[in-house]
């Protein structure tokens, strides 16, 4: 090595870095902690984008439950800072939309693409890379750091059972699901607010492709839209003169009933502006008809609404006020009716079970 490299204290500084487990109590000064966020924020990222955020958690609470969730290592409620760093594709997202990129897309003729999988693992790369700048801008400060890799190792508990292989049993858990039924009849009384939540947490806990959350939900749960709504439903499938669904739909509306919606109190339309969303939504979706049913609710799929919203952007837009996919449209409420009994249904054709 030449003497300038000798004296390179960058290159002194990475060579002798080790990772520290025990801290000083002093708290860090807060020009300290902002010369070392400065440091991450100088990391490269792709394309410039910085698909990363940066969480200092100082409330010692947190950091205490942290150390449960991460394996149980002591040393982080001790740390006087505390940095997480994420992959953040919705940084992305807020971009395309504050720059208006669909809009442009279309003015000029080009497909908009939005963020993909692979994305993600850019955004892994981008918070990797500051976080190792933070650690050799703490370092220059003469500050110990310490990575801890296993942040998610139990970032889900459930109290007094840490298995969830044992929170339900496969008979239990497969009778409740076959007791699901679709639901026709409702009552008029509405869906408590802290209810409809329960219902829209376990959605929002359904996986999705690289764990990108692009979904949105619409409620409708005005009497007024909900009718509207359904006449538009109706006037698309009379008008297109099929003979399945155009004839019933005709009938009903002579008979003023209401063939789509059934007069359920709650209408859910799950959309987004993301093409990949379609498998997403669907599974966000089950979830939450199941998650209905333990609360006493009703459900049931309409699939008519959801092609009429698809193919027809004036119902879609006017009404709803959504712009984007719509991916599927449950109705929901108390039932005014209850089944004991499940339909027959055979198993899926499988090939390959030895």
């Amino acid at each position: 090595m030449d003497e300038k490299n000798q004296e390179n204290h960058t290159l002194d500084l990475i060579k002798n870095r080790r990772t520290i487990r025990a801290y000083d109590p002093r708290p860090l000064t807060q020009e300290e902690v902002d010369t070392i966020i400065h440091g991450a924020m100088r990391a490269p990222t792709a394309g410039n984008l910085m698909m990363y955020s940066i969480i200092q958690v100082s409330d010692q609470k947190l950091k205490d439950k942290l150390v449960k969730t991460c394996d149980n290592q002591p040393l982080i409620a001790k740390a006087p800072l505390v940095l997480l760093f994420l992959a953040d594709v919705q940084r992305w997202w807020d971009y395309f939309k504050i720059s208006q990129v669909e809009e442009k897309c279309k003015e000029i003729g080009k497909e908009f693409q939005t963020p993909q999988e692979s994305d993600l693992l850019l955004a892994c790369c981008d918070a990797l890379i500051a976080a190792q700048n933070s650690v050799i801008t703490a370092e220059a400060l003469g500050i110990g750091s310490c990575y801890i890799g296993d942040i998610m190792e139990d970032v889900l508990t459930f109290e007094g059972v840490q298995d969830p292989s044992t929170l339900i049993s496969y008979e239990t858990l497969n009778n409740f699901m076959t007791a699901k039924r679709s639901i026709r009849r409702y009552k008029k009384k509405k869906v408590p607010r802290n209810v409809m939540e329960k219902v829209m947490t376990s959605m929002s806990q359904a996986p999705t492709g690289a764990n990108i959350r692009t979904l949105r939900c619409k409620i409708i749960s005005d009497e007024k839209t909900i009718k509207q709504l359904s006449d538009s439903v109706m006037d698309v499938l009379i008008a297109a003169s099929n003979a399945k669904y155009g004839e019933g739909a005709k009938r009903a509306r002579e008979m003023g009933f209401d063939a789509i919606f059934y007069r359920a109190p709650h209408v859910l339309i799950i959309h987004s502006k993301n093409p990949g969303d379609a498998t997403n939504a669907v599974i966000a979706l089950t979830r939450g008809t199941l998650s209905a049913q333990s609360l006493g609710l009703a459900s049931c799929w309409i699939g008519l609404a959801k092609g009429v919203l698809s193919s027809h952007k004036d119902i879609k837009e006017k009404i709803t006020g959504i712009k984007g996919n719509v991916w599927g449209v449950i109705i929901l409420g108390y039932p005014a009716a209850r089944y004991f009994h499940a339909p027959p249904r055979p198993l899926i054709k499988t090939k390959g079970l030895d």
